[in-house]
């Protein structure tokens, strides 16, 4: 009986403290893991920007369960960590600990970090 009521502890744990790092039901894809960079986006300051292909040799993010960054992705090198606040913002903090707020996107198996760009930038992945 004490086994029966440790398992469903663990259960309900497990399925009421889920986040987006756990997944979802409707096919969206979680955030953790390794995600295909496929896209870069930049625009000269007059709206007239669009995505465009990656730069050779920068090919992935992996956003790892314990928050820290895996990447060959030159602009997030220099980042160990991260941490999420809600579905719109994520802050990266560098290898002196010092945080940088970028905006993000996570729709199904697209996401995109939004940079602070002045011109407007972004990089696009793909799970």
């Amino acid at each position: 009986m004490r086994t029966l009521a440790i398992i469903a502890l663990a259960i309900f744990t497990l399925t009421t403290s889920c986040s987006r790092t756990c997944g979802t039901d409707d096919g969206q894809a979680t955030f953790t893991g390794k995600w295909k960079y496929i896209a870069y986006y930049m625009d000269p300051g007059d709206g007239s920007g669009d995505w465009g292909p990656v730069p050779a040799g920068q090919t992935y993010v992996d956003f790892r369960i314990d928050k820290s960054i895996d990447t060959d992705i030159p602009s997030l090198t220099q980042y160990h960590s991260y941490d999420t606040q809600g579905d719109s913002l994520i802050t990266f903090y560098s290898n002196n600990n010092s945080p940088i707020i970028m905006g993000l996107k996570l729709k199904g198996n697209i996401l995109e970090i939004l940079p602070p760009c002045f011109e407007g930038c972004g990089l696009r992945f793909k799970k």
